[in-house]
């Protein structure tokens, strides 16, 4: 879910349900669309809520199309065939993902030294 119409690579306006938030307060859903596509991994069927000011994706919805998601605790990676393809930090409880660029990876993030894992945030946008 977003409510930035300008992430769509394709959008098609329709007359949805609508959607309760945390704090009881509601959007409509007005879109639907993909984001993404030449420069970055698609992302189909991407609801446009009319309220929403931040953008939400499901990480089941993403599991599904066949992007494994690994978590720590300050970061997690977005892998498509074993490659790191978006790399999201965490701020609060949310990881911030800047969805608009592919990652392109200059060094190894993960080691694996004596089954303790250690992770690098240096990479290029």
């Amino acid at each position: 879910m977003t409510g930035d119409d300008l992430l769509f690579s394709s959008i098609t306006k329709i007359n949805g349900e609508n959607v309760t938030f945390r704090d009881n307060s509601k959007g409509k859903i007005i879109s639907v669309g993909n984001i993404g596509g030449k420069s970055s991994p698609l992302i189909e069927n991407v609801f446009l809520i009319n309220s929403l000011k931040h953008n939400l994706f499901s990480i089941i919805q993403l599991c599904y199309k066949g992007y494994k998601i690994v978590f720590y605790h300050a970061c997690c990676f977005i892998l498509e065939n074993d490659k790191v393809i978006y790399v999201g930090n965490r701020k609060g409880n949310a990881y911030k993902i800047k969805i608009n660029a592919c990652m392109r990876i200059q060094i190894c993030l993960i080691s694996n030294i004596n089954n303790s894992f250690f992770y690098i945030e240096d990479y290029v946008i």
